[in-house]
């Protein structure tokens, strides 16, 4: 019988770069905007969703704080008994890594919810306590340049948890 052709597959293998994960996880005095076993699962399952490309995440500290002003924060700037996203993200030293802030939940001038689980800005980014368990690796695809997939008659986001590096959609 006749030989075939084998196919030939041109293989990469990526090394794998572990990014530390430092989170504060904000309290009202009463109660925190999360639990931190929920706050070590997402770390890990943001680690199971990029191991295939290389990408591992190590949570390095979980800190709880009482800051009642930023247990519920706004998007800008506008209020003055109530942090911004940019106050409270500006928190920590910035270091190697990623820095995470959860709070119970990010609101607009007339403190009514956006309804976001998450923003993400080159300071760090912020889960809301609404948030699922791929909402962060959701966040660091942000970081890492992929964008929300909108449906463009609608106007918003065909799904909250979808985004894409260009035509490769992920989570």
């Amino acid at each position: 019988e006749g030989e075939r052709d084998v196919p030939t597959f041109s293989v990469k293998v990526v090394p794998v770069t572990t990014i530390g994960i430092r989170a504060l996880i904000v309290s009202d005095g009463y109660r925190q905007a999360q639990t931190e076993s929920t706050v070590r699962d997402m770390v890990k399952t943001a680690s199971d969703i990029y191991a295939q490309i290389g990408m591992r995440f190590a949570l390095e500290s979980i800190m709880v704080t009482n800051l009642p002003a930023a247990f519920v924060i706004t998007e800008t700037n506008v209020l003055e008994h109530v942090w911004s996203h940019d106050r409270l993200t500006n928190l920590l030293p910035h270091g190697d890594g990623i820095e995470c802030y959860f709070v119970s939940d990010i609101c607009d001038e007339q403190m009514m919810s956006i309804g976001c689980r998450g923003l993400t800005s080159s300071s760090g980014v912020v889960i809301t306590g609404s948030a699922t368990m791929i909402t962060l690796s959701h966040e660091i695809g942000h970081l890492c340049g992929a964008c929300d997939i909108y449906d463009q008659g609608a106007g918003f986001a065909t799904d909250a948890d979808m985004i894409s590096f260009g035509n490769v959609l992920i989570i």
